[in-house]
């Protein structure tokens, strides 16, 4: 695909996810892109950058998004440059676009709605249909997707019955007992859920029609809540259709001092693995504790076009890919 036929399908595409959202009544904002704090994701590397002081390209626009969120933005979106430090492949690029919306006064289970209806009206008004051809198989967006637990999905696709505060050497009894043949000595808890996960269910999940896999361990939390109801979770899903995973959405944390406790953690876990911490970003704690509640949904729109184009490789819908 030439690059001025790339141009003009991702421009029906971002027009359709423009005409969605504003229909919607949410707000389009723009964040920085160099920031002080990119994030503090163990297994997010972002780029640094030195002008007068040290500053990093964003690997999300979401600590600037949840600040506008506190000053009282209401519901808003955006489809900012993103960029992170890891091997470019078939569905990854250093640099890349994130659609991103957070919606106020809104949990998870809203945001998963809108992530049912955006894919619907974007496949409609770009393919004139919900059900697309996905490298030879059919991919039907229409609502409602499949949804399903985490805990779920291991039970189903790794025989796995987990409650996800077992030990880490009974989590290594079953895993090894479903047949994961690839773990190693020093494997954490997460190394060995994932290790199953990527082997059992992943490669099953989003296949005819996506898949919002729900209800993660409360351990990968991350800047989500936990679930009053049942602490050993926490309020957050990914979103999968074809095989690639689209979305990553969290009902929000807003409590400072947990997510402050979650940082050092994830600072430590840097350590752990050899690489540098980061700053925390001071002004985002600040504005957590003003924060309304609220969802908010990351997805890879490049892997969107993707999926709409039925373009394996992700350098393929963007005009200029780097590296």
């Amino acid at each position: 695909m030439g690059v001025p036929e790339v141009l003009r399908r991702r421009e029906r595409i971002i027009d359709s996810v423009r005409e969605f959202f504003k229909a919607e009544g949410l707000t389009e904002v723009e964040t920085p892109l160099l920031v002080e704090s990119p994030g503090l994701e163990p297994h997010l590397d972002p780029f640094p950058v030195r002008a007068d002081r040290p500053l990093f390209l964003i690997t999300s626009p979401e600590y600037a998004m949840k600040k506008l969120l506190a000053a009282g933005s209401g519901d808003i979106f955006q489809l900012a440059k993103s960029f992170r430090d890891e091997p470019t492949g078939p569905g990854h690029l250093p640099e890349f676009t994130m659609l991103e919306w957070y919606r106020t006064g809104a949990d998870y289970r809203k945001v998963m709605n809108d992530c049912e209806r955006l894919a619907s009206y974007v496949a409609n008004a770009v393919c004139g249909d919900t059900a697309i051809c996905w490298q030879g198989e059919r991919l039907d967006f229409e609502p409602p997707v499949e949804r399903m637990t985490v805990r779920q999905a291991f039970r189903r696709y790794a025989g796995l019955s987990l409650r996800f505060d077992e030990p880490l050497a009974r989590l290594r009894e079953l895993a090894e007992a479903a047949g994961a043949t690839d773990l190693a000595d020093d494997d954490t808890w997460d190394d060995v859920f994932f290790k199953v996960f990527l082997r059992f269910v992943e490669p099953r999940i989003g296949r005819g029609r996506p898949t919002i896999l729900y209800d993660y361990p409360a351990r990968m939390a991350a800047l989500s809540r936990i679930r009053t109801d049942d602490p050993l979770v926490c309020e957050r899903f990914e979103l999968y259709a074809g095989g690639l995973e689209l979305a990553n959405a969290f009902s929000e944390l807003t409590d400072p001092v947990e997510q402050r406790l979650r940082f050092e953690l994830d600072n430590s876990e840097r350590e752990r693995l050899g690489k540098a911490p980061l700053p925390v970003d001071e002004d985002l704690l600040d504005a957590l504790g003003r924060m309304p509640p609220s969802a908010g949904v990351a997805l890879g729109l490049d892997r969107l076009i993707m999926l709409l184009t039925d373009t394996p490789d992700i350098r393929d819908v963007v005009p200029l890919p780097p590296g």
